[in-house]
């Protein structure tokens, strides 16, 4: 998996994510390999639908969820590696998804800023106390039976 960083503005970031095609092209095969258990096509015993057939009438809906999967999980996967802290969802734009090929694609998203804490031992506090006596309370009570 090919990742590259680049600081869009300020706290954005910019992921370019290559995913090697062997590795989708071999979740698709998994994934249809095990559709195919349980596939029913007219023509075909329950479980014997052969890959060719799989292929053409699931392929494309099958590498579809794949790619969905592969890139959420190489984006946690960058994020991880790069040790960045995405502060919502990506946006996503795929570059290339075709069959074949390695699947590439740019995930754009904020992320938490680092903050510095300054040492508080050199700080004095100051408690404040106020004495209240009886002519302020009566003086408050009166303000209220006048309201």
């Amino acid at each position: 998996m090919r990742v590259s960083v680049e600081t869009t503005s300020g706290l954005e970031r910019k992921l370019t994510i290559g995913v090697p095609a062997d590795e989708v092209d071999s979740a698709v095969d998994k994934k249809l390999a095990e559709a195919s258990k349980n596939v029913r096509l007219p023509g075909f015993r329950p479980g014997k639908v052969p890959m060719t057939v799989m292929k053409q009438r699931f392929g494309p809906g099958v590498r579809q969820e794949v790619l969905g999967d592969v890139i959420n999980q190489s984006f946690q996967e960058a994020v991880i590696g790069e040790n960045l802290r995405p502060a919502g969802q990506p946006s996503i734009e795929a570059k290339s998804v075709e069959s074949g090929k390695d699947v590439e694609y740019v995930a754009t998203f904020e992320i938490y800023p680092t903050v510095a804490l300054n040492e508080i031992k050199d700080f004095e506090v100051t408690k404040l106390t106020c004495e209240i006596g009886d002519s302020d309370v009566n003086d408050i009570i009166e303000v209220f039976q006048k309201q």
